[in-house]
């Protein structure tokens, strides 16, 4: 499974580059150091509270958009997420045979 830092830090990068900013102008923006948004986009620190609303706030984005990172999932733990539903019960293995179908 990977580190909830890393894909934390995979978010703020993707968010930050989808609206053209630096880390320079995000950091000035979230009123955090340029150091400290670095370190969090490597995924080496975590975001400290007082951060989520500065960055989110600054990204035009909710406190949720900044988990909000699935897509950024290790393929690894996607498939151990299909097989869960591939082995529970009846009506979950059909829903997800329905929604397999329709996106086929």
């Amino acid at each position: 499974m990977q580190d909830i830092k890393k894909l934390l830090g995979k978010r703020v990068k993707e968010l930050r580059l989808k609206k053209g900013l630096s880390q320079a102008d995000l950091s000035a923006m979230a009123d955090m150091s340029e150091k400290s948004l670095s370190r969090l986009e490597c995924g080496n620190n975590f975001i400290r509270p007082e951060n989520v609303k500065n960055l989110s706030e600054a990204l035009e984005v909710t406190p949720q958009d900044l988990f909000n990172f699935e897509h950024h999932k290790d393929i690894g733990d996607i498939k151990e997420d299909l097989m869960n539903v591939l082995n529970g019960d009846e009506e979950s293995i059909r829903l997800f045979y329905r929604i397999f179908k329709f996106f086929k």
